[in-house]
Formats: structure tokens, sequence, C-alpha cells
């Protein structure tokens, strides 16, 4: 079994007004979800995520810089499970950020408020919650299975994860 950390965080910018709108919409301390895979063999672990216009990896000293750590949840994977996810996570590497497609959250979750259905009309790129979705789906299907990457957020995400959090954060 492979452990990987999920966690959630917030800005460290002086006017982090995405960051503050996002919190303020979900009713949570956090904005932004992203993936800790351990990599003592670098002298520190790294992060993956979406953000900053793509789709990056970076040691825990710079995400550390630019992020305040609200909260990490450990789940175990197969080693086989983890493998698919690494594999998912080379691929999209590099690919860019979606802002629209935050825009098409909050258009679909006020549009489902109003009893009708949308899918995300914007689906270009990748936002935090899609990436770490589609990378649970790889390495947790079973959790994730009726979750929407292009709608889910980082509270929907955690959420799920709390259900699930057997271990010690």
């Amino acid at each position: 079994m492979k452990r990987v950390k999920i966690g959630f965080s917030k800005s460290k910018k002086n006017l982090a007004l995405f960051s503050w709108a996002v919190r303020v919409y979900q009713r949570t301390k956090f904005s932004h979800i992203y993936i800790i895979l351990e990599t003592p063999f670098l002298g520190s672990d790294t992060v993956t995520h979406a953000s900053e216009g793509k789709v990056l990896s970076m040691s825990d000293y710079q995400f550390n810089k630019r992020h305040e750590v609200v909260e990490e949840i450990v789940i175990e994977v197969s080693e086989e499970n983890y493998n698919e996810m690494l594999l998912e996570l080379h691929k999209v590497s590099g690919d860019d950020y979606g802002v629209m497609q935050n825009i098409g959250i909050l258009l679909v979750d006020l549009l489902n408020s109003l009893n009708i259905k949308i899918k995300n009309p914007w689906q270009q790129g990748w936002n935090c919650s899609e990436f770490v979705c589609v990378m649970l789906q790889k390495c947790k299907p079973e959790l994730v299975e009726n979750i929407d990457p292009q709608t889910v957020t980082p509270k929907q995400l955690y959420n799920l994860l709390k259900k699930e959090d057997k271990y010690e954060s």
C-alpha cells in the first residue's frame, strides 16, 4: 500500500481575492486542494496541483511559501492504483489552468439550486478540484465514482475524504 496526502490550503498573497471569494462561497477556511507525493529521496515531499496557470509539481518548500496549509488528509491506495495515478499525473503535467471552468461551477451550482441541470459549459483546462478528483479516480476510484470532475469543489472532496479519513492527518 502507498500513502497519498490530499491537502487543503489558502493563498498567502496579501490581496488574494480569488482565494477569499472561494472561501466565502464554500464557507470554508480553504480555497485550494492539492496532492502531496512522498519523495524522501528528494529531501522533501512533492506537491502537485492545478494553480498558477498550469498543472504543475513543486517542492513542499516552494508550495509553503505561497500557500497556508489548512489541513492534510492521508489515504492509502494500492501500489497498482498509485502507479495509475502517477501515469495520469505525468500525462497532464504542464496542461493549462481552466479559469473559466470555475465560473462554470458557479453557474452549475446556481442553476442546480433552481432545479435546472446543466453540465459545466467551460471544460477546457484544469482547476484544482478537478485535478484532484481525476487523480482520485485513478488511485481511489470508489471514493469519487459518482462525482463529476467538471463541477466538483474543494469542499465536496474534503467532505468525501473526511468520511474516509481513517488515518492521522
